[in-house]
């Protein structure tokens, strides 16, 4: 089980790609070279976020008891990011606390999300799980312009909080997902030509 009730689990959600071009490379019988140096960079801006919530949530007088233990859960079609936030910060205590971190993912390739692949059934219940467990953590990252549904969904699901990472240097914020629904229903519908 993922989640404990003195455990703060956060899920990475670091959405690189490659699994697309995995599956172009696929189709032409070449071989799919992963950018590591972006893959590493997207990452290096998710982890940074997460580095942020973890100060916030466990030094934070409202909860600084309630959590003893970090667990990460990276979500990635990238097998080397996963990897690399695995050995970079895994097994390690959580910066100026005595709070214990571990890295966790599922061995997802993220195959399901090219229609022209042919995913097999098995892929999708790759995907499933994934999806499933992101919504399980206590709160989600991603970045805003490589994941636009599949961790914010995940999150949805369970009214988790949704954290996403702009820019470089990377900044981290809540997206105001409803602010642009809310200000539509303020504005009364004008005249309408026809």
């Amino acid at each position: 089980m993922l989640h404990r009730e003195n455990t703060l689990v956060l899920a990475l959600y670091i959405r690189t790609g490659f699994a697309d071009v995995q599956a172009t490379k696929e189709q032409t019988n070449s071989t799919a070279h992963e950018g590591i140096i972006a893959a590493t960079n997207l990452a290096k801006k998710i982890v940074t976020c997460a580095l942020g919530l973890e100060q916030e949530y466990l030094l934070s007088k409202n909860t600084t008891s309630h959590y003893s233990q970090v667990i990460w859960m990276v979500v990635s079609d990238s097998q080397f990011c996963k990897g690399w936030v695995n050995e970079t910060y895994g097994h390690r205590f959580v910066d100026n606390t005595t709070f214990p971190r571990e890295v966790v993912s599922t061995s997802s390739r993220g195959a399901h999300s090219r229609a022209s692949r042919d995913p097999s059934t098995a892929d999708f219940a790759e995907a499933l799980l994934d999806w499933y467990l992101i919504g399980e953590s206590d709160a989600v990252i991603s970045d805003h312009v490589m994941a636009p549904s599949f961790g914010d969904t995940a999150a949805l699901r369970t009214a988790r909080p949704l954290y996403k990472v702009y820019g470089y240097p990377p900044v981290c914020e809540r997206p105001r997902l409803f602010d642009a629904i809310q200000s539509a229903k303020r504005k009364k519908p004008g005249k309408r030509r026809i």
